[in-house]
């Protein structure tokens, strides 16, 4: 599908400089079209503005040199609130699933099968009682109530065993999700996650992260609303303490949005920015500035004229920085050009906070690719490298430390992953805090 720059037209041909719509969207990411679908589909009339040449945000995909690269989002997560959003509005959701997930423990290849997380403990643990001290606990705080919040994951995993093998698993496990480190992530919002939304299985969508996206986007173009691409917003208005839409810059023209309600999906961050600080209550501004803690990433896209690992995807728990491995052309050779292969692997930086050296994190990176991928060569596989930090997060903020969905601005909402419902991260969190906005709008905003 092809989404067009459109822009307002007057009855007589020349371009206006206003115009109405129910609800305007910031931003053209999972959130932002998730909550336009929603609401295009219940009768909404939704502008939906994004200011790059082609939606998706960190959900959309980069055509380098016949390979369809990920801008971040690569795994779309199946039979969850994400999938449930696709199927309300209508929308195609073509994913194929998982079949093959390994872990890399020992320099052994192991697959846990129906023992789950357990036969993984047996598999770092020799000592038999150690396994059922530990795997006991974590079912305790399975069952029962999360541990503190004023202890790390780490910190919880050391009151059950010292071996460095378990927090390399863990570590694996949480910084591939939850994309922080196991001393980052607190226990209570690492068990909250397994929870409310670590049991959905995942996929890798055949038309690549873009191709996904975009049947929202049709949704809302089918149902009266529009999908604006290179159209930035310069301004979220406010009057009275109410949102009253939005300013937008196409070109070297403006147009004046009126709407009854906003979403923004650039973050609660930039949407302080579009507004201005004077609006917002001081309390907000404080939660935003404490919480708030962008989290950074790498990807590395690696191109091979075989398949570098034979599973649809490996936790690789005895690396330093390298904490995950997709192989997406297993299931979707449709993403590389015929008879090449694409693989991409997560990698990680020592700390999530800044300041950080790049150019050093990005080489132990390669070298922990080089030491645990055989056959790779940095100058010869490596198609791209992706970076995510700053303004271009791989995620707005860390568990637990996200903002509410409603502002102190009424009709001013945030969506995305700066905005997660407990429990939730990714693209899910993603859609459920869509719905939760949606949900909210439709409540207090009749369609006449």
């Amino acid at each position: 599908m092809q989404l067009q720059n459109l822009r307002p037209r007057s009855d007589n041909g020349g371009q206006m400089d206003k115009v109405s719509y129910d609800v305007a969207v910031v931003g053209s990411g999972m959130g932002g079209l998730c909550a336009a679908s929603l609401l295009a589909k219940s009768g909404y009339r939704v502008l939906v503005a994004e200011r790059m040449p082609r939606i998706g945000g960190r959900c959309s995909t980069i055509d380098f040199k016949g390979f369809k690269c990920p801008t971040a989002a690569i795994s779309p997560e199946i039979g969850a609130t994400l999938e449930g959003v696709y199927r309300e509005t209508g929308a195609d959701f073509n994913v194929r699933p998982l079949q093959k997930v390994s872990f890399r423990i020992g320099g052994k290849t192991v697959h846990p099968g129906s023992g789950g997380i357990r036969n993984l403990m047996a598999e770092t643990l020799s000592d038999n009682q150690e396994v059922e001290r530990l795997f006991n606990a974590y079912k305790r705080a399975m069952r029962l109530s999360n541990p503190s919040r004023h202890i790390s994951l780490r910190g919880w995993l050391n009151q059950y065993t010292d071996n460095q093998a378990v927090r390399g698993l863990f570590g694996s496990l949480i910084t591939a999700v939850l994309l922080v480190n196991i001393d980052e992530v607190t226990a209570y919002d690492y068990f909250e996650y397994m929870k409310v939304g670590g049991k959905a299985r995942a996929g890798y969508p055949p038309a690549g992260s873009l191709g996904f996206i975009e049947p929202l986007a049709k949704v809302v173009k089918a149902n009266h609303g529009d999908v604006w691409t290179g159209a930035a917003v310069t301004k979220i208005n406010v009057s009275d303490g109410v949102a009253t839409g939005v300013t937008i810059k196409h070109d070297n023209d403006e147009i004046s949005v009126e709407s009854r309600a906003v979403i923004s999906n650039t973050g609660p961050s930039r949407t302080v920015d579009l507004t201005s600080e004077q609006f917002f209550d001081r309390g907000y501004l404080k939660e935003l500035r404490q919480n708030l803690k962008p989290v950074p990433m790498f990807w590395f896209h690696i191109q091979s004229d075989y398949p570098l690992i034979e599973d649809d995807a490996v936790m690789t728990c005895d690396t330093r920085r390298i904490v995950a491995l997709f192989n997406p052309t297993r299931l979707c050779p449709e993403l590389a050009p015929k008879g090449k292969h694409l693989m991409l692997a997560h990698g990680t930086l020592t700390s999530s906070l800044p300041p950080y050296n790049l150019e050093r994190e990005i080489d132990l990176n390669l070298r922990d690719l080089e030491e645990c991928l055989p056959g790779f060569n940095r100058h010869k596989n490596l198609l791209l490298v992706s970076t995510f930090q700053g303004d271009w997060p791989a995620g707005r903020s860390w568990p637990g430390l996200d903002m509410p969905q409603k502002t102190s601005i009424e009709y001013l909402y945030n969506v995305g992953d700066g905005a997660r419902p407990p429990g939730m991260q990714g693209l899910p969190s993603c859609a459920a805090s869509a719905r939760l906005v949606a949900d909210d709008i439709r409540n207090r905003i009749k369609l006449s």
